[in-house]
């Protein structure tokens, strides 16, 4: 699986991120300026600012800069929590790079929240070969609660996504995907996943490591190790970037 670290919020992030030896970042367009050293970077629309903070995403403005820079690939303007809007921001989109391109400059994603309509997700399925999936990343949280009966959503949105992996195998980039356990079981199913697991070593004091071949959290002082945040968040890229490039 193809994974791409996201959440950096500042250069000293991307510093960590680099003597890791990551290659992969997500960013949103206010990010941009720290792609500098990563060879490959997509471009999210940052729907979740808006979804936290109010406002509408301007599609052309955030399709200028989409274009701009040498993406692997980008994130459709999806609007979280309304899949219409985002359906109508994508065909927006789509009809954005005709009028302005003879061939499209970047591969652009659709995204296809969990839990709305299955009529989107088929729609972005023959549209495009590799779809989003988002909205999941307070359910992923879920799978880490102390609390029994979030873990059990958790789980059962898990093994329903992990059978939607497995009827499109190869197909969907798996958005904010923030649980050790979901990235063990998508691994070899979805092909790609983003993910700011690696900050929980400043936030929580956890080392993220592998043990019998599946990826697992650690609170750093059961490991007996000494470093300070920013080591615990370097030891985690690598951890990560190291699991998710295995076959």
């Amino acid at each position: 699986m193809r994974f791409y670290f996201s959440g950096l919020s500042g250069r000293n992030d991307a510093l960590m991120l680099r003597q890791a030896g990551v290659h992969r970042v997500l960013v949103n367009p206010t990010q941009i300026h720290l792609v500098q050293g990563f060879h490959r970077v997509a471009l999210d629309s940052d729907a979740y600012h808006y979804f936290r903070h109010g406002g509408t995403l301007d599609v052309a403005r955030y399709m200028e800069v989409a274009v701009s820079g040498n993406y692997v690939w980008v994130s459709a303007p999806d609007v979280i929590g309304d899949s219409e809007a985002t359906y109508q921001n994508w065909v927006i989109a789509r009809q954005w790079l005709k009028q302005n391109f003879r061939e499209p400059p970047v591969k652009m994603v659709p995204v296809w929240g969990w839990g709305t309509p299955k009529k989107y997700l088929n729609y972005y399925l023959r549209c495009s070969r590799i779809v989003g999936i988002g909205e999941l990343v307070m359910l992923m949280r879920q799978g880490k609660s102390e609390n029994s009966e979030e873990r059990a959503i958790a789980y059962k949105m898990l093994r329903q996504l992990k059978t939607l992996c497995q009827q499109y195998p190869q197909r969907f980039h798996i958005y904010g995907c923030n649980w050790t356990v979901a990235l063990n079981h998508l691994r070899g199913l979805a092909y790609s996943a983003d993910s700011s697991l690696a900050w929980d070593g400043a936030r929580y004091g956890l080392i993220i490591h592998t043990r019998n071949g599946k990826l697992i959290r650690t609170p750093a002082w059961k490991l007996g190790f000494k470093g300070n945040r920013e080591a615990r968040c370097i030891v985690c890229a690598r951890s990560i970037q190291r699991f998710m490039a295995q076959r």
